[in-house]
């Protein structure tokens, strides 16, 4: 058994999918619900590179060299191809939200202050006091 992510039709990862096929590399059409006429994701041989926030597979790219018929998708990828077969999906504002700057501490806030009056005080004296 081979887990192998799956996107929706916009390239977002959606959940990991289970596979028999522990051979399987390429990218294969996937309807993303039962229901009649439901969108259509892809599966993807190949797992996203870690350190993505929201992984998104790079869609564009995989058209301008395969065409825009998934079914020509079928070339099977290696795991050197992860690193532009996917792409950040995460705006940097969105990234900016999932890592909230944390609030200083009293003693940070203390710190902060005492370096900025002395880098006031060195400037006032290399200006002549004036």
């Amino acid at each position: 058994m081979k887990s192998i992510p799956f996107v929706n039709s916009k390239g977002f990862y959606i959940e990991d999918k289970l596979t028999n096929d522990d051979q399987y590399f390429g990218i294969r059409s996937y309807p993303v619900s039962a229901e009649e006429g439901a969108e259509i994701g892809f599966i993807v041989g190949v797992p996203a590179m870690p350190g993505l926030y929201t992984p998104r597979l790079n869609i564009d790219k995989i058209k301008k060299m395969f065409g825009n018929d998934p079914e020509k998708w079928t070339m099977n990828f290696t795991e050197n191809d992860a690193n532009w077969l996917w792409v950040e999906g995460a705006t940097e504002e969105e990234i900016k939200d999932m890592n909230p700057t944390p609030e200083l501490t009293e003693l940070e806030k203390f710190k902060h202050d005492m370096a900025e009056q002395i880098a006031a005080l060195w400037d006032f004296n290399l200006s002549g006091g004036a």
